[in-house]
């Protein structure tokens, strides 16, 4: 894997500090890949983009991803959350196999996983061992900017209410845009925060996510053709995910 940063000012000395934070937080989720990710991406701070952060598409195979973040400065935290994210897209090849399709919003749920996954996966290792020598203290500020996002109370579910039952609810309503807006992002973590333990328990699931198909069908053809295109190793993990969304896939 190679992940260069694109300055953002003439004299950014910054940038070998950065890449090292970047390339750290995709570890947290290739070390888990059975087909490790061996492209090159190119990220660059474009805190003055509306879209960042969002990949780029490419004209062809051959050119580098390129990736604008809107994180800036110091904001270390921010880094790892919208990389983690992107880089999960990257990883499905969303941008030119599933940009458009009415599931996109379990994309952006997954995506959302990945940031809290990286967060709280790189909070425990830079507790003894920081990516960069001597910020252990950064440990804690991964560790509080993940339960920010996973306490707020608009992404938890009414009260006496199950997952399956509000997702049949809202289905319609998630597959109605794959532009995000606030309340969809609130909706797609609400999801993202309950699959998040599966991923916890059992982080070779990374793999299944390579896997997404192409359909458009309804959430419960959807889940069953991610079942049918996984591999045999990972059937069980998509199985527990898509009980817990409450379809049953599989035999």
């Amino acid at each position: 894997m190679n992940i260069s940063v694109r300055p953002s000012s003439a004299d950014d000395n910054r940038i070998p500090l950065i890449e090292a934070l970047l390339k750290d937080t995709a570890d947290h989720l290739d070390k888990y890949l059975r087909i490790p990710f061996r492209g090159v991406i190119e990220v660059q701070s474009a805190s003055n983009e509306p879209k960042a952060p969002i990949t780029l598409n490419r004209n062809c195979r051959d050119e580098p991803i390129r990736v604008l973040l809107s994180a800036h400065d110091q904001y270390w935290c921010q880094f790892v959350f919208q990389f983690a994210h992107e880089f999960c897209h990257v990883l499905t090849d969303y941008y030119e196999r599933l940009l458009g399709n009415p599931n996109a919003w379990l994309h952006e749920t997954f995506c959302e996983i990945a940031s809290i996954f990286a967060l709280q996966r790189m909070a425990r290792q830079w507790c003894t061992n920081p990516t960069i020598p001597g910020r252990h203290d950064y440990a804690r500020h991964f560790q509080i900017y993940a339960d920010e996002r996973l306490g707020r109370q608009e992404v938890k579910l009414p009260i006496g209410m199950e997952l399956p039952s509000w997702l049949k609810s809202r289905e319609k309503e998630l597959r109605s845009s794959y532009v995000a807006d606030d309340h969809q992002r609130v909706n797609q973590s609400l999801v993202a925060y309950i699959l998040l333990p599966i991923f916890e328990g059992d982080p070779e699931g990374w793999n299944a996510i390579t896997k997404f198909p192409t359909s458009t069908g309804k959430l419960s053809e959807y889940l069953s053709d991610w079942h049918s295109s996984v591999d045999a190793d990972d059937k069980n993990f998509v199985a527990i995910v898509s009980d817990t969304l409450g379809y049953r896939v599989g035999n």
